[in-house]
C-alpha cells in the first residue's frame, strides 16, 4: 500500500498540474502545510505558478516544463543535504530575488532564469536565457549555449561561452581569478565591466570595451580591444585589433594578424615575436600605434605601418619584411644604418629610425619598473635614478595624489583607498617622463 507521501511524489513526478501556490510557512517543498492552498492537492507541480515568501527546502529533484517559480526578497529555495537538481524548460521561468541554492541547474528551450538576489549553484548549463543582476556564485562550472546578460557579479571556477554573452559588470573566480574561460561564441565585455581569469581562450568574436586581466591569453578568433587588456603571456593565432591599451608583463607571439591602430598603445616588459609557426608568411603586425618593449623584438614575417612607432630596450632581429613609414627605435642600436641589430630580411627605405647619441641618452629613456599590474592596492616603483614626481590620475583625468620620491630606493604608491578601476600613473623628473595605465582590482 502506498503511503500518502508516495502518492504525492507519484503525482508530482508524472502529472502536470496547474494552479497558483504561495508559501505560508517554512518547510519542505513536498509538505502541503508549506503552501496555500493546503491539502494533498496543494503541492506545486510543473505548470504551477509559485511564489516563495518563506524558507522552502527543495527535498526532491524537480523538472519544470512551464509555469513559474518566483522567490521574493525575503524568501529562499535551498536544496537539502542530499543535494538536489532542477531543470527548467519549455516556457518555464525561474525568478530569484532572494536566496537560491541547488547542486545543478539546467535551462532549456525558451525558459528564462532571472536573478537579482543570491544564487549558489555548483554547476549551471544554459541553453535558454539568463539575466543576472545579483550574485551568481559558487559555480564549479558555467556553460552558456544560450543568451547570458550579466549586470551583477558572477563567480565561477570555469566558464565556457558557446553562444551570446554580454557582460556589463563583473566575471570573477570563486575568490578572485577564474581558472579558465573560453569564448566560442560572441562575447562583449562592455564599458566598466571586468573579467579576471588565469587562462583565457577566444575561439569566437570577443569585443572588450572594459577591463580584462588574464594570466595567459590565446586568441584564435577575432578579438577587438577598445579599452584595457593586461596579461602575462599572449599568443595571437587569429585576428587581433587594438585601439586602446594592452599591457603585458612578459611576452607576445603573433602568428597571424595583429593590428595596433593609431590610437593603440602596447607595453611589453619582455619580448615580441611576429612569425608564423609553420615558417610561412602569415604573420602580419600593423604598427600604426605606439609599441614599447622592455626587452627584444623579432620579426620573421611582415611588420608594416604608416603612423606608429616601435621601441625596444635590447635586441632587434628582422628576417622578414619591414615596410611603410613607421618609426623604429632600438635603444642599443648597431653603429650604422639600418639600425637593427640583426637584419637578414628586407627593410623599406621609408621606414624611419631613432638614432641615439650615446650612453647618456640610453640612461635617460630607461623605464622605471612599476609593478604589479594589475594590483590589489600597493604599487612598487623600482629603478628611480633621480628625484622624481609621481602623480595618480583616475580614468577621467582627475588628479588624486602627487608625491616626491627619492632615487635608488624601493618606493610604493598606495591605491588601497581608491575603488576598483583604471588609474594613470605619471612619473616625471628632469630627464624622463613615463606614464602607465594601472588596473586596480
Amino acid at each position: 500500500m502506498k503511503t500518502l507521501l508516495g502518492i504525492i511524489i507519484s503525482v508530482f513526478c508524472f502529472f502536470n498540474a496547474f494552479g497558483q501556490y504561495t508559501s505560508v510557512n517554512n518547510g519542505n517543498w513536498t509538505n502541503p502545510l508549506t503552501w496555500s492552498p493546503t491539502g494533498v492537492a496543494g503541492i506545486p507541480l510543473p505548470g504551477s505558478t509559485v511564489t516563495i515568501n518563506h524558507n522552502v527546502t527543495l527535498n526532491t529533484p524537480f523538472a519544470y516544463t512551464n509555469g513559474s517559480i518566483t522567490i521574493s526578497t525575503n524568501g529562499s529555495l535551498v536544496h537539502d543535504a542530499a543535494g538536489r537538481d532542477i531543470s527548467v524548460s519549455g516556457t518555464g521561468t525561474l525568478t530569484n530575488n532572494g536566496t537560491l541554492e541547488f547542486r545543478y541547474l539546467l535551462l532549456n528551450n525558451t525558459s528564462v532564469f532571472t536573478n537579482s538576489g543570491t544564487a549558489n549553484i555548483a554547476s549551471f548549463a544554459n541553453y535558454a536565457t539568463i539575466n543576472n543582476s545579483g550574485n551568481l556564485q559558487q559555480l564549479d562550472s558555467l556553460y552558456n549555449d544560450g543568451t547570458l546578460t550579466n549586470t551583477g557579479l558572477i563567480r565561477t571556477a570555469t566558464f565556457y561561452n558557446n553562444n551570446i554573452l554580454n557582460n556589463y559588470s563583473e566575471l570573477r573566480g570563486l575568490t578572485t581569478t577564474i581558472d579558465s574561460i573560453t569564448n566560442a561564441g560572441t562575447m562583449l565585455n562592455d564599458v566598466n565591466a571586468i573579467v579576471v581569469a588565469d587562462s583565457a581562450l577566444n575561439l569566437g568574436t570577443f569585443t572588450n570595451n572594459g577591463i580584462l586581466d588574464f594570466s595567459r591569453y590565446t586568441n584564435q578568433g577575432t578579438f577587438t580591444n577598445n579599452n584595457y587588456l593586461s596579461f602575462y603571456d599572449m599568443l595571437n593565432w587569429g585576428t587581433l585589433i587594438n585601439t586602446d591599451s594592452i599591457i603585458g608583463s612578459h611576452s607576445v607571439w603573433n602568428m597571424t594578424s595583429f593590428d595596433n591602430q593609431s590610437t593603440g598603445y602596447i607595453y611589453l616588459a619582455k619580448s615580441f615575436l611576429n612569425g608564423d609557426a609553420s615558417l610561412g608568411t602569415n604573420a602580419v603586425f600593423i604598427a600604426n600605434g605606439t609599441f614599447e618593449l622592455g626587452d627584444s623584438w623579432y620579426n620573421t614575417d611582415s611588420t608594416k605601418g604608416t603612423t606608429g612607432s616601435i621601441t625596444m630596450q635590447d635586441s632587434s632581429v628582422n628576417t622578414g619584411v619591414m615596410s611603410g613609414s613607421f618609426d623604429f627605435c632600438d635603444y642599443t642600436p648597431p653603429p650604422s644604418s639600418p639600425y637593427v641589430d640583426f637584419n637578414l630580411g628586407t627593410i623599406s627605405p621609408s621606414v624611419t629610425f631613432c638614432v641615439l647619441s650615446g650612453v647618456e641618452d640610453v640612461q635617460q629613456i630607461s623605464a622605471v619598473n612599476i609593478y604589479p599590474n594589475p594590483t590589489t592596492g600597493l604599487l612598487n616603483l623600482e629603478g628611480i635614478e633621480e628625484e622624481s614626481q609621481v602623480q595618480v590620475f583616475n580614468a577621467q583625468g582627475q588628479l588624486l595624489e602627487a608625491k616626491t620620491i627619492l632615487p635608488n630606493t624601493l618606493q610604493q604608491i598606495d591605491l588601497n583607498r581608491f575603488s576598483t578601476g583604471v588609474y594613470w600613473i605619471n612619473l616625471s623628473s628632469k630627464s624622463t617622463q613615463q606614464t602607465i595605465k594601472i588596473l586596480k582590482q
